[in-house]
């Protein structure tokens, strides 16, 4: 784990790396591919979601292990939603404290 020194040091850092423009840009073209990334996965999720329901309903009487396939895969999709959201409020906080710098 980091010190307090250490975290003030990399926030330092960070904002000084914020006064030059070229840097900005940079972080501005990353956030906004990851946030298309994620855009990308979540729908990902929601197609397999809907066919896996889709195959479950039609066949799962002849193939049962669609309906725990289905299940399992609901699972995972509800751990990306909460990484998903746990990631976005730390970038929140991050931005809200880096605006009162």
């Amino acid at each position: 784990m980091p010190t307090e020194q250490e975290k003030i040091a990399f926030a330092n850092a960070a904002i000084e790396q914020l006064g030059d423009d070229e840097v900005v840009q940079k972080l501005q073209d990353n956030v906004k591919q990851l946030g298309t990334w994620a855009n990308q996965v979540s729908d990902s999720f929601k197609r397999v979601t809907e066919k896996l329901s889709e195959l479950a309903a039609s066949h799962g009487d002849d193939f049962p292990q669609l309906n725990a396939d289905k299940n399992e895969w609901a699972g995972y999709n509800a751990l990306w939603l909460q990484h998903l959201a746990a990631s976005r409020d730390i970038a929140s906080e991050n931005a809200a404290i880096l605006k009162r710098e």
